[in-house]
């Protein structure tokens, strides 16, 4: 089953290590051990380790394993196609590469991947297409060391997001202030234009603006 409680990150360093194609054929009891490879599926990894699926981008060199790190001299491991087991972890919120969900294995959480379309994604998430390493609305973590290389994650719908509150400043009230800029709502407004011949609404030069103005500027100051 996918992981659905919050996991730390494991402070393994286990190097990336070939032992065959397939891995299961090298390996004691026909299980792959973790960060070794080539695997083709989640079952040639021993126990609840899943294969790593780093396809044609690996020839990047930006496709690591998650949970894993590249020995010395290994550019031609790394720039290989061949996949390797690693240990998925759970953490909502950031970007995580948790294995080849589908609607038939297990389904990818907040801000999981790799998800090919909606249905491999839990409840009303969505799978969000990449090409790189982007970053994804409602996430954080893109470029992670569990994020890989254009794979695609299950998001929150953008139109289901609700926007956070555009903060307003208040209006000055001292005519000291008239010249400066406030905002009500998301729109960013001048202060009244000071006049100083009249004590009247005319001293809001901008017309237009007046209406917004809570208070203008009397002859001895600024009135409600």
């Amino acid at each position: 089953p996918a992981p659905v409680a919050s996991t730390p990150a494991p402070t393994s360093s286990i190097e990336v290590q070939f032992v065959g194609n397939p891995c299961t054929s090298n390996s004691p009891g026909g299980e792959c051990a973790i960060c070794t490879g080539d695997c083709d599926k989640d079952s040639d990894c021993a126990g609840d380790l899943r294969c790593a699926q780093r396809g044609g981008n690996a020839s990047t060199g930006n496709v690591h394993v998650p949970g894993c790190v590249w020995g010395p001299d290994s550019d031609s491991l790394r720039l290989s196609d061949d996949d390797f087991c690693f240990m998925p972890i759970s953490q909502p919120g950031v970007i995580n590469y948790v294995g080849e969900c589908s609607s038939t294995s297990y389904l990818c959480g907040l801000c999981e991947s790799d998800c090919d379309s909606d249905s491999d994604c839990e409840g009303d998430l969505i799978c969000v297409r990449r090409d790189g390493f982007e970053a994804v609305e409602g996430c954080t973590g893109e470029g992670g060391p569990r994020d890989l290389y254009s794979d695609d994650v299950c998001a929150p719908d953008p139109a289901s997001i609700t926007p956070a509150p555009v903060a307003s400043t208040p209006a000055p009230v001292v005519c000291a202030d008239k010249r400066e800029a406030w905002t009500i709502g998301d729109i960013s407004r001048s202060w009244c234009t000071w006049a100083a011949k009249t004590s009247t609404a005319s001293r809001c030069k901008n017309r237009d603006l007046y209406a917004d103005c809570p208070q203008t500027c009397g002859k001895e100051g600024c009135t409600a």
